[in-house]
């Protein structure tokens, strides 16, 4: 699989199964005023409280194809509340190219 092919499985997959999200690239969140993107988001599993991780915090998948490059302490909207990116989003390469972003959501 190539990353383009992987880049774009996961579109279709975001496009059929994720969910609209807002990204803010600053510390601030005024609704309708970021960018609109389809996520996966997710709960957290009980191992990961282990990890310094808290209950509430959502684990969220995002596409390199969106054009965003989510940061620590940008803020995204997720069905309607506020969250925080806690951590440096991990980059998912392959063959040297992004091919999706995890991340960490607070709120």
């Amino acid at each position: 699989m190539t990353p383009v092919e992987a880049i774009a499985m996961l579109d279709r997959q975001l496009a059929d199964h994720g969910e609209d999200v807002e990204h803010f690239a600053s510390t601030s969140a005024v609704p309708g005023t970021g960018t609109m993107v389809r996520a996966f988001v997710r709960g957290l599993k009980p191992q990961d409280l282990m990890s310094g991780l808290k209950q509430g915090d959502r684990r969220v998948t995002l596409s390199p194809s969106s054009g965003l490059s989510p940061a620590e302490g940008h803020r995204i909207v997720i069905a309607g509340k506020t969250y925080r990116i806690e951590q440096p989003p991990e980059a998912v390469r392959m063959n040297n190219v992004v091919v999706r972003y995890n991340l960490i959501a607070r709120g």
